[in-house]
């Protein structure tokens, strides 16, 4: 198996640039690596780095149109145009050796179109200009289900974890494994009162908490940059207008560290729920690992 390229629109359609069947197929594939800027001074015969980061890399490709005729070539061009032009494109990639397969969503910059050749092929660049960095495909979820019995004033789980595992009621263990910070999203289904959520690192440092005031029947925060929101329902199961405002960012002793978003940080995460003694229902964790260069 060769490392496989394919494209996804807004209509969930794909586009697999190796499959015969279109007639389409991606070459030369360039901009899978990663690029670092930095600002330096020099002091004495060093440099010191004062600023660094990562950049983000077009992605470019030969796309080949082939087929018995021009006609076929030309209708197949315009096939793509049309799946491309919808929008929301995201580049996939997967690769033999690894069983994931990772995702990059892009803007299609460029397209140039050219004639056809006398091997039979019409050869267009396609450049793609990234929108995020590398993630995993398919999210990574640990849900978690309550019962009704306690002990010692704890609920302990049905644990569902589909990646890594969780251990008392409320502490999740959450690994990445990508090399990047990534945003999480928690959905919390059950009648909750006060509901809090913490992040402590792997040197069990507080790095966030985030809270709400009041009695919701369902909780969902997603930390994603783009995709940030806060859904809450109240105890009639409606969702609740403006849920920003029940957010619970008032400032204690020891509490500098609230905030309703956060990323897990990479390698060892534990994320505690306290959602109160008796409650009863599911919590669910997910994200997605991402990665500078795949």
């Amino acid at each position: 198996m060769v490392r496989k390229f394919s494209l996804i629109n807004a209509d969930n359609a794909t586009w697999d640039f190796t499959d015969p069947v279109e007639k389409v197929f991606a070459a030369n594939p360039a901009g899978l690596g990663l690029s670092l800027s930095a600002r330096t001074i020099r002091l004495g015969d060093k440099l010191k780095v004062t600023e660094s980061k990562y950049e983000f890399v077009n992605k470019t490709f030969s796309v080949l149109f082939y087929g018995d005729t021009l006609r076929e070539m030309y209708a197949d061009y315009n096939r793509f145009v049309d799946f491309i032009t919808v929008g929301d494109i995201s580049l996939l990639y997967e690769i033999p050796s690894q069983e994931t397969t990772y995702r990059i969503k892009v803007l299609v910059s460029e397209l140039t179109k050219t004639e056809v050749k006398d091997n039979g092929y019409m050869t267009c660049g396609l450049s793609l200009t990234p929108l995020s960095f590398w993630e995993d495909n398919e999210k990574r979820v640990i849900e978690i289900d309550s019962t009704s019995a306690v002990t010692d004033g704890k609920h302990y789980p049905l644990q569902r974890p589909y990646f890594y595992g969780a251990i008392d009621f409320g502490d999740v263990e959450i690994t990445i494994t990508g090399n990047m910070e990534t945003p999480l999203e928690i959905t919390v289904d059950g009648e909750t009162t006060d509901p809090q959520y913490s992040l402590y690192d792997n040197n069990n440092n507080l790095v966030g908490t985030g809270s709400f005031i009041g009695t919701f029947t369902y909780l969902y925060v997603n930390s994603d940059e783009i995709d940030e929101e806060i859904i809450l329902k109240d105890s009639n199961d409606q969702v609740v207008a403006h849920p920003y405002n029940y957010q619970d960012l008032r400032i204690g002793d020891n509490e500098t560290t609230k905030v309703t978003f956060f990323n897990l940080k990479k390698g060892y995460n534990k994320l505690v729920l306290n959602l109160g003694v008796t409650f009863e229902g599911t919590a669910k964790i997910e994200w997605r690992n991402r990665y500078i260069s795949v």
